[in-house]
């Protein structure tokens, strides 16, 4: 019997070493996650645009020959242009969310979208034909002034902007500012 007793406490303080290794192991993995979050750009969660750092803010100077070849700048996009639409070539969301983006621009009275698209080749241009009809598109290198004056990391990133060229809000996904763009 007291073999069977020693057994037991044996075993249970092994379960209970196991249990606070297993929360160490958890917290940590919780710090990562944070830290990683951090770390991409994202400050509302791991998969997200730092809308804290964007909101407020001003586009960039930039001057820019759109793939129609009319000319954009700042000065041409404040007080005209509403919904800001920022896609990278190589990204499957920006290629998921171009066709919503361009349904979006469409409903806008023209002139009130741009597209830039953060680089060049094939995947780009599938891009710059799927927005093509609905709005402007300006392509690298161009667009990476607006992309790195942002700090943008995170494709794609949809800006809407009030009439004096302020970013108002921003998200990673069309549906996120469609219902304010028609405000």
């Amino acid at each position: 019997m007291p073999f069977l007793v020693t057994a037991v406490v044996l075993v249970g303080l092994l379960c209970a070493v196991d249990l606070l290794l297993t929360f160490a192991v958890l917290r940590r993995l919780r710090e990562h996650t944070e830290e990683l979050g951090r770390l991409s750009g994202a400050g509302h969660g791991s998969m997200g645009v730092d809308r804290d750092s964007l909101m407020g803010r001003e586009l960039p100077e930039f001057s820019a020959v759109t793939v129609d070849g009319a000319a954009v700048s700042r000065e041409s996009v404040t007080g005209a242009v509403e919904l800001v639409g920022i896609f990278s070539p190589g990204c499957n969301p920006c290629h998921a969310q171009a066709p919503l983006f361009a349904a979006e621009a469409a409903r806008m009275p023209a002139g009130k979208a741009l597209a830039l698209v953060a680089g060049s080749g094939s995947d780009a241009d599938d891009l710059v034909q799927i927005v093509k009809g609905a709005t402007d598109v300006v392509l690298a290198p161009e667009s990476m002034t607006v992309v790195n004056g942002l700090n943008i990391g995170v494709f794609p990133t949809f800006l809407r902007l009030d009439a004096g060229g302020s970013i108002v809000d921003a998200a990673v996904s069309v549906e996120g500012l469609a219902a304010l763009s028609r405000s």
